[in-house]
């Protein structure tokens, strides 16, 4: 059966530079929001200042709401 399902994240119908664009931009968003939010818990554990704490995770949100409304628009 997993033979027969062509795999999801290859999309024959697109270029295979813009599939390779895509899925390196997909991956370095969770990255980076990964790194975002491991800044944020320190800041939580270390009790650092809480405008630094709110900081990264209002970044965060900032970046995913920007994500969802890109991925609306394509």
């Amino acid at each position: 059966m997993f033979f027969k399902i062509p795999f999801a994240f290859l999309d024959y119908s697109k270029a295979w530079w813009l599939v390779l664009f895509e899925n390196l931009a997909m991956l370095l968003a969770w990255g980076f929001a990964g790194y975002l939010l491991s800044l944020f818990l320190k800041a939580v554990v270390k009790k650092e200042k809480r405008k630094r704490a709110l900081l990264y995770i209002v970044t965060l949100i900032v970046i995913f709401a920007a994500a969802l409304i890109i991925s609306g628009l394509f």
